[in-house]
């Protein structure tokens, strides 16, 4: 059986509680220099801000904020570069499903300084695109692309961990770079396939498998994975077809992994799939499962793909 979920899942039912007043004590001026990414040029791009915001000490922020893209008109997206103060652990950039949107520019999170989380709906969002690490960039193969409603918004969610006794500083540009819609012979979806259900027990080594079928012809050029510091390799294999078995991506370091581009598409028919096969070792003395926390871990492959 197909099993889905979206990346950060858990995130998603999370409460966003303003954050005003629950980061005081620090001045705006002794935010230190940061030198921003040029932005695409005119007709080529556009370029997000997600303004420098602090991060206490000892501590893990993570923020969502609504941000206008600035098109007027419809747009075929072809990358992303992205640029961060260091110590970020992931930005993704979510897509939203119909007009229930919330503010403009207000920034909320999802773990308080006191470490308690609560629980709202935010399920009108999924993701689009995501960056493991502070310097980053993506593009998907010649020809195909994104397609982009006329006067969009994302929500930036940006994950910043401060292992220090100081006040430390996030900070996000990202660059969405598009084309004209004469450059694109086909347009892509994003899909997020992984598990949520895996446990990884103390001192102890474990490979997670997991198995996803799709329920109708797919064809995927490219995919990426999305796993923390205890995984130690990201396989995936074909199931079905005459490439059974057939492992097709293959990667190893968490924090910039591979990007694979096939020269020929992936072609799966109904009924085949992709299994996941993921390598951990949990090197602690506690049990860790599937989280949003650098100390957490995680499972999923994420694939561009469409269905002919």
């Amino acid at each position: 059986m197909k099993r889905l979920i979206c990346i950060i899942s858990t995130a998603m039912v999370m409460t966003l509680v303003s954050c005003e007043k629950e980061f005081d004590g620090y001045n705006p001026s002794d935010v230190p220099y940061f030198e921003p990414l040029a932005p695409p040029a005119p007709g080529e791009g556009y370029q997000i801000h997600v303004e420098a915001f602090p991060i206490q000490p000892n501590f893990e922020r993570e923020i969502y904020v609504r941000k206008n893209l600035g098109n007027t008109e419809e747009v075929y997206l072809t990358g992303f570069e992205m640029k961060a103060r260091p110590g970020t652990h992931h930005l993704i950039a979510y897509k939203f499903l119909d007009d229930n949107l919330p503010p403009v520019d207000v920034m909320y999170d999802q773990n308080m300084p006191n470490n308690t989380i609560s629980i709202r709906s935010f399920r009108n969002s999924v993701p689009l695109l995501q960056s493991p690490a502070a310097s980053y960039q993506f593009s998907v193969p010649e020809g195909y692309g994104l397609k982009i409603p006329a006067n969009s918004s994302f929500f930036m969610n940006s994950h910043y961990f401060n292992k220090t006794d100081d006040v430390r500083f996030g900070e996000i540009f990202m660059n969405f770079f598009t084309t004209p819609a004469s450059s694109v012979n086909q347009l892509l979806d994003v899909e997020y396939y992984g598990n949520d259900t895996f446990v990884l027990e103390p001192n102890q080594e474990k490979t997670v498998v997991t198995d996803f079928i799709m329920e109708k012809k797919t064809i995927m050029p490219m995919m990426v994975s999305h796993y923390h510091k205890r995984g130690k390799q990201f396989d995936v294999q074909i199931i079905g077809g005459p490439r059974d078995g057939e492992v097709v991506y293959s990667s190893t370091y968490y924090e910039n992994p591979l990007v694979e581009t096939f020269d020929t598409p992936l072609v799966l028919e109904a009924g085949e799939g992709i299994r996941t096969i993921v390598k951990y070792n949990n090197d602690t003395d506690r049990q860790i499962s599937f989280g949003i926390t650098s100390e957490d871990e995680m499972n999923i492959i994420i694939c561009f793909q469409y269905n002919p």
